[in-house]
């Protein structure tokens, strides 16, 4: 279909101000890490307000051959949101308004384009809390965390979204609009279709709105320790695993992102950062806090460098969350790859990691969700030097190589998206892949939905 004519009729349907087209759009659609829309992908993104306009943009866009892709914050760090081919890119940035908070059933439901900042704030005003809080939060929407299945800070101890996910209101690619799921914990009538949505990233439909589990509030202190060196630090988050401490959050930097933060701030530790976090009745949050303060005091040589219950925590947890831009502001081009590994072996990896850095001339940072063996290894480079480049990727396989020879693989905490990574995926079989390419004609016949991004044609080991 002529793009003139495709913009005249989504104009007509959601309104000319909804809908943006050429460059624009193509910019629009880019991702956080500068991933673009292929072979002048995107021509067009429309905004509707709500699923009975996003059910009349499918319509048009199925009606027309053409692709689809759903978008929330843009926040994105593996492509999963960016159209590889010429389509409609479906954005969820109108789709906001208060939360329906129920208090006494503990649940809310939350429109897709609402960001997990201000669905956070609206619950915790509440006397409630939602531990999904990813380090983009300000700008991660609803809809775009069920998706890519997010998981954040606090997934050490309340796992993923996947667990707070009870209901889905979903435009399916025949443009009907569905609800999914229920409003208790437990709901068996049927298959689970709720949860097979969840980090589907729009394969099988575009999510409109969510509704949510959430959680009585209690106590919560936070504690900021520094580390002479980094694998100090990692040996560090062993121990409180082992022992039992039960943490809410244990998220690690080394001292090549702490540097950064540093400079990004001004403000941080010296050295290596290890934060905790303990969540519960007071005199249960004070006693782990003291404990775990004894122990690393003791035996690993670290020193306390901030502690704070909330609201003023938040200021000791911006040193953690501005990791990725702290090191963004120091390289034109910042790799993610995530590692998964072993708690045990974290101070292995760490110890290595300087060491392929310096044999391929290439900075790398370290930093992320220690509790849960998941590991953000990021490569500062510049994408347009070719040298640079080349250097990178022989140093992105040295860091994958030495994860596995750990036990560890490379993880799919952010996505899977469109961005290839060397080193050992956590790869899906040749019947698995077959699986999901029944499920995918299944549902999206057509293969309208983000195409490119699940089964044969996307996901491969």
């Amino acid at each position: 279909m002529d793009r003139d004519i495709l913009v005249d009729r989504l104009a007509e349907a959601i309104g000319a101000e909804n809908v943006l087209a050429g460059d624009g759009a193509l910019r629009y659609a880019s991702d956080a890490t500068g991933v673009r829309a292929g072979g002048g992908a995107a021509g067009v993104v429309a905004f509707p307000a709500d699923a009975c306009e996003t059910a009349k943009i499918v319509a048009i866009a199925r009606a027309s051959g053409l692709p689809i892709v759903a978008r929330g914050g843009g926040t994105g760090l593996r492509g999963g949101a960016v159209p590889l081919r010429a389509g409609v890119v479906i954005s969820t940035e109108r789709m906001k308004g208060a939360c329906e908070i129920h208090k006494e059933d503990l649940y809310v439901i939350a429109r897709a384009g609402l960001t997990i900042r201000e669905l956070r704030r609206e619950v915790e005003a509440a006397g409630l809390y939602f531990p999904i809080d990813p380090a983009s939060e300000s700008d991660a929407t609803v809809g775009g965390c069920v998706g890519d299945g997010a998981v954040g800070m606090h997934g050490v101890k309340y796992g993923t979204m996947r667990n707070y996910v009870l209901g889905l209101e979903v435009v399916t690619p025949e443009a009907k609009v569905v609800s999914l799921g229920a409003k208790t914990v437990k709901s068996v009538a049927g298959y689970d279709l709720t949860r097979f949505m969840v980090g589907a990233e729009g394969a099988f439909g575009v999510v409109t709105s969510a509704t949510l589990k959430v959680l009585p509030v209690g106590e919560r202190r936070v504690l900021v320790f520094a580390f002479g060196d980094d694998a100090a630090a990692g040996s560090a988050v062993a121990k409180i695993m082992e022992r039992g401490f039960d943490p809410a959050a244990l998220e690690i930097a080394d001292a090549t992102t702490v540097a950064a933060v540093r400079e990004f701030l001004g403000r941080s530790p010296e050295g290596a950062l290890l934060l905790v976090e303990f969540h519960g009745a007071g005199s249960l949050c004070d006693k782990r806090a003291s404990k775990v303060k004894e122990m690393l005091e003791k035996t690993h040589r670290a020193r306390v460098w901030g502690e704070a219950g909330y609201p003023d925590a938040e200021s000791l947890w911006s040193v953690r969350k501005a990791a990725l831009a702290a090191l963004a502001s120091r390289a034109p081009t910042v790799l993610l790859v995530d590692l998964a590994i072993p708690c045990a072996r974290i101070p292995e990896l760490l110890d290595e990691v300087p060491a392929v850095a310096a044999r391929h001339k290439t900075a790398i940072a370290v930093f992320g969700h220690a509790g849960e063996g998941i590991l953000h290894a990021a490569f500062l480079t510049d994408r347009d030097e070719r040298e640079a480049w080349l250097r990178t990727r022989a140093a992105m396989s040295g860091v994958t190589a030495t994860c596995a020879g750990l036990g560890g693989s490379v993880s799919s905490a952010r996505g899977i998206g469109l961005q290839s990574l060397p080193g050992p995926w956590p790869a899906i079989s040749e019947t698995g892949l077959e699986v999901l390419g029944r499920i995918k004609g299944a549902l999206d016949p057509d293969g309208i939905m983000n195409p490119g991004k699940i089964g044969r044609e996307g996901w491969r080991g």
